[in-house]
């Protein structure tokens, strides 16, 4: 058991929720020393214990013990903001939900759970809609995503790289031009 994680978990947890040590000792039926005990790192629980505890925060035991870094609260969270991101992309493209499907290989109700906020896809798959949609995998994880602009920024990133050294002066000129105007507009 990683004591330092639980330990620190604990007391964070403890105090976001506006609890004593009292508090929590009389709701899992030990003394308060005990709970300071736990938050210091000098006592472990055993495991009935532990259940208790994070039956009290809601979260599980892998997040407890340091084994997971994200509460059940917070994956729920990125999930909706995820889900959100992937029904604005489908809105924007009017793509359907079994076309994006079919394209990443997946069932129409992995799709749907998406949107829905219900589940999240593996990073393997986000990475795919990015591509498919022309955009990074941050994009599809931010929650104040603008994809249009992101969109864009690909698309000329895209065109420097293939540049031959030709083109890459002409895109200089083209940038200072732009740098001049802007300075003259200000």
């Amino acid at each position: 058991m990683k004591m330092g994680s639980f330990a620190k978990r604990l007391k964070m947890l403890r105090e976001k929720s506006g609890r004593t040590q009292k508090e929590i000792a009389e709701f899992i039926g030990v003394k308060k020393s005990t709970i300071s005990m736990y938050e210091i790192g000098k006592r472990e629980p055993d495991y009935e214990t532990l259940k208790a505890i994070c039956d009290i925060f809601d979260v599980d035991t892998d997040y407890m013990l340091g084994r997971k870094d994200r509460t059940t609260e917070e994956k729920k969270g990125m999930a909706v903001i995820i889900g959100n991101n992937i029904k604005r992309l489908l809105d924007e493209e009017d793509m359907k939900q079994y076309e994006l499907a079919e394209i990443l290989g997946v069932s129409e109700s992995a799709v749907g759970k998406w949107v829905l906020g219900k589940a999240s896809p593996r990073m393997g798959t986000i990475q795919a809609i990015a591509d498919h949609f022309g955009l990074n995998s941050s994009d599809i994880l931010g929650e104040n995503s603008n994809f249009s602009v992101s969109r864009e920024k690909r698309f000329l990133m895209d065109k420097i790289k293939k540049a031959d050294g030709k083109q890459l002066t002409k895109i200089r000129k083209l940038m200072e031009l732009i740098a001049d105007e802007e300075d003259r507009t200000w």
